[in-house]
């Protein structure tokens, strides 16, 4: 969904690892539900993604109606 982080790419080490690549995670800070797909579905419905397995914290903004700009490898202060 829009605002989450969506789905990973294929989990390596053995299940323990998994990775978004380059993709940006943009979405409230928050605590997000992580979700499995079973290898031979098509894990594009939720009804694919039976087995919850654990937590993820996303730290960032909340609520993200805030109005402050960093640029990207600067230092970037709030007061």
């Amino acid at each position: 969904a829009s605002g989450q982080p969506g789905l990973s790419l294929q989990a390596f080490g053995h299940g323990s690892e998994f990775s978004w690549g380059a993709t940006p995670i943009t979405g409230m800070g928050g605590e997000y539900r992580m979700c499995w797909c079973a290898e031979g579905f098509s894990c594009s419905i939720v009804l694919e993604f039976r087995v919850d397995f654990g937590r993820l914290d996303l730290v960032g903004p909340a609520p993200l109606v805030q109005r402050r700009t960093c640029v990207s490898g600067q230092p970037c202060a709030f007061q």
